[in-house]
């Protein structure tokens, strides 16, 4: 897949009307150009640094499924003694 720079446009526009903000933090913009690109990305960021806005804008720009995969969902083991 290649990269249709109008998408970060669209990104941009999305960023603004849906989330309220006025431009992307950190590396928020070049994880999502990444994927919107194709490509694999890794991102790596504290808690609260916006790393869900890295794969919810891919799914909203792009007409494409986005499977996630987060070893944090689901990984607390309840043991009973």
């Amino acid at each position: 897949m290649t990269f249709d720079a109008g998408l970060i446009s669209l990104s941009r526009s999305i960023l603004a009307s849906t989330f309220g903000f006025t431009d992307f933090r950190g590396h928020q913009e070049a994880a999502v150009t990444a994927a919107l690109s194709g490509r694999d990305c890794f991102v790596l960021m504290p808690t609260g640094g916006g790393k869900s806005l890295c794969y919810v804008m891919p799914a909203l720009v792009s007409n494409h499924l986005v499977v996630v995969i987060s070893p944090l969902i689901g990984s607390r083991l309840h043991v009973n003694k």
